[in-house]
């Protein structure tokens, strides 16, 4: 290299010959430089695909691993179920020689003839409760329309319409069909149009608030004036007029009552029971199925209520309920028959295939309650008497639709006809 430098520069000035040859180093180093770069990159850049070729390598090993471990897993999984189809396959060799040949290394068939007869009466069981099942569900059911009613009514609040088993059970227009049927009906003493407004100041010692809606004693406290406030009867319980319209306000946020408030004559009844008797006739657009006496021990205690059944002749018909309890020394009223007769009337009034027709008993007088389409709680019954039951809602349904295509007014009617 040294010859090739100085014959490149021999004649040149000493200081041009110089520079030139500074500058020439310096390319040269550049270029040194580059080649240097462009092999650290290439390096790099092999190095970078070694690594990455050993990676995939790696993965796949793994991934072969893994698949390895799959096949064994599954052919240990297949050799157990072959290893416990062979033993079944032996076991069913086995149960048929025993029954052909039952005496074969000293067996009797015994045990084998046991199991298919055990199996025999099983199977014949089950087809005979499932026939019952069958039967049973095809059978007209008053707690299944129930049910349904109530479904129906939940779908038409759920979009805001109203029907008429909704209007029906508002215990103003209530009182106005049963009046219109030649029953009594408590005196009201006051009516507001909400809860804020009820003023129960100028109201008789003895007075019961109501809301227009409700059900299950809900929105309904029987009251009794005392020095301190208002007792609710036959409980300890004590109200301020304020608490009074805050009861209802609680109620009505929680949409356990609605429409307006009123106030009504506090009813005393026949025998010795702070709240009256209550006669709820389940009645079907002119007939009766049944009577059911209830006894509240306490307001709004539903573990101090008590109930009777009866037919229409005032017959006791014991625990039908399956839920219900039943207390048989609750008196049969003494207009058994007059409720009866009032419920039937009032039942066509209503236009409805079913509908609770509810009395109290007074002094008086029968006194008409309240109308319920649905009733509430259970409505379970010993299977005979839930479709009987059924049956009087389907006939009276039938009866009800052929009197509306002869021209009968659809909706309640005040003068009963």
């Amino acid at each position: 290299m040294r010859n090739i430098i100085g014959s490149t520069f021999r004649g040149l000035p000493p200081v041009r010959r110089r520079d030139e040859r500074i500058t020439e180093l310096r390319n040269r180093i550049r270029q040194l430089d580059r080649l240097n770069s462009d092999a650290e990159s290439k390096a790099i850049d092999a190095n970078r695909a070694s690594t990455l070729s050993s990676l995939r390598a790696a993965e796949a090993v793994s991934q072969a691993t893994t698949t390895l471990l799959q096949v064994v897993e599954a052919a240990k999984q297949a050799s157990e179920a072959a290893k416990q189809a062979s033993e079944a396959a032996a076991s069913a060799v086995a149960a048929s020689q025993r029954v052909v040949d039952p005496h074969k290394d000293g067996s009797t068939g015994s045990g084998v003839s046991s199991d298919l007869a055990g199996a025999k009466k099983q199977l014949a069981e089950t087809k005979t409760q499932l026939a019952e099942t069958k039967k049973r569900l095809e059978a007209p059911s008053f707690v299944r329309e129930v049910m349904r009613d109530r479904r129906i009514t939940t779908n038409s609040n759920r979009i805001g319409s109203s029907s008429h088993r909704h209007d029906i059970a508002g215990k103003r227009l209530a009182q106005r069909i049963a009046q219109g049927c030649g029953a009594r009906v408590p005196e009201i003493y006051a009516t507001w149009s909400d809860h804020d407004s009820i003023d129960v100041q100028n109201l008789p010692d003895e007075f019961v608030i109501k809301a227009e809606g409700g059900a299950a004693s809900e929105g309904v406290f029987p009251l009794e004036r005392t020095s301190s406030g208002y007792r609710i009867v036959s409980t300890d319980r004590v109200l301020s007029p304020e608490d009074i319209r805050q009861e209802f306000a609680a109620l009505r946020a929680k949409g356990k009552v609605y429409g307006k408030c009123f106030a009504e004559e506090y009813l005393h009844g026949t025998t010795a029971d702070p709240i009256p008797i209550d006669i709820k006739i389940y009645a079907f657009y002119g007939e009766v199925g049944h009577v059911m006496l209830r006894r509240v021990g306490e307001h709004g205690v539903g573990s101090t209520v008590v109930n009777r059944y009866l037919d229409t002749k005032g017959n006791d018909l014991g625990a039908v309920s399956l839920e219900r309890p039943v207390d048989s020394s609750i008196p049969v009223p003494q207009r058994f028959a007059e409720a009866i007769a009032l419920a039937k009337t009032i039942s066509i009034a209503a236009r409805l295939a079913f509908i609770r027709v509810d009395f109290y008993e007074t002094d008086e007088g029968l006194v008409f309650g309240e109308l319920t389409p649905r009733p509430g709680g259970s409505q379970r019954y010993r299977p005979e008497h839930d479709r009987m039951l059924g049956e009087m809602w389907e006939a009276a349904q039938a009866r009800l639709e052929r009197d509306l295509a002869k021209g009968v007014a659809f909706g309640y009617s005040l003068s009963g006809s």
